[in-house]
């Protein structure tokens, strides 16, 4: 549990929060694609983009994954960190094979930037992997507001509009601090990479509010 005031600004560069919204909810958004070559993936810190498409890094730690990984809480940023003036999520994860990070569960995220641009975003879990005390997720969206008009998600990925994240588990009791990301959005590529090898380029930062939970077999 922690409630550390957040004071580390993240560089986040060419990941800029987009432009405020229009309210028509049947604007049409050009489909990006993947290349093949390379293992690289598209992220946006909103919904509504912009996406840059950044290489993954395959972590060493990714052989350590336990099986019968599990992560929950929930996660508040109430300090600007970049162009996102606040965001709050909750969610839980669970394995779901022997072997590989398939995963259910449900998440609902919040975010406003500070340009005032807000998303909303619910969803279904499709992955975890565990290793120690830190978790990766990764979630399709299957609901999602932007500037409070219900918008499909499938609009702005072929492969589906998705969710990736990390946290870490400080611990229970006084002076215990959790950490966690900024969630980004990415398409199905960019989410099976993140199960594979983790994709989320910036660092976790300790939380404003929150509560964690990760453990594995």
């Amino acid at each position: 549990m922690s409630k550390t005031h957040v004071t580390a600004v993240l560089v986040l560069g060419i990941l800029l929060a987009g432009c405020e919204q229009p309210t028509d909810p049947v604007l049409a958004v050009p489909d990006r694609g993947m290349p093949t070559s390379e293992p690289t993936h598209m992220l946006g810190l909103t919904a509504d983009g912009p996406f840059d498409e950044v290489q993954g890094t395959a972590r060493a730690s990714i052989q350590q994954a336990a099986t019968g990984g599990r992560a929950s809480g929930h996660v508040d940023f109430e300090t600007p960190i970049g162009t996102i003036a606040s965001e709050h999520y909750s969610f839980t994860a669970l394995q779901t094979a022997a072997s590989g990070f398939a995963a259910k569960g449900a998440y609902e995220l919040h975010l406003t930037t500070v340009s005032g641009n807000n998303n909303r975003a619910q969803g279904r879990v499709i992955c975890v992997a565990v290793v120690g005390n830190q978790a990766r997720v990764a979630a399709r969206v299957e609901r999602l507001w932007i500037a409070g008009v219900r918008r499909d998600p499938d609009e702005f990925f072929a492969t589906g509009l998705h969710n990736i994240w990390n946290v870490t588990d400080g611990g229970e009791g006084e002076g215990a601090v959790d950490a966690a990301n900024l969630m980004f959005f990415t398409d199905a590529a960019g989410a099976a990479l993140h199960c594979d090898v983790g994709a989320n380029p910036v660092p976790q930062v300790a939380t404003d509010k929150g509560n964690v939970h990760v453990s594995g077999d």
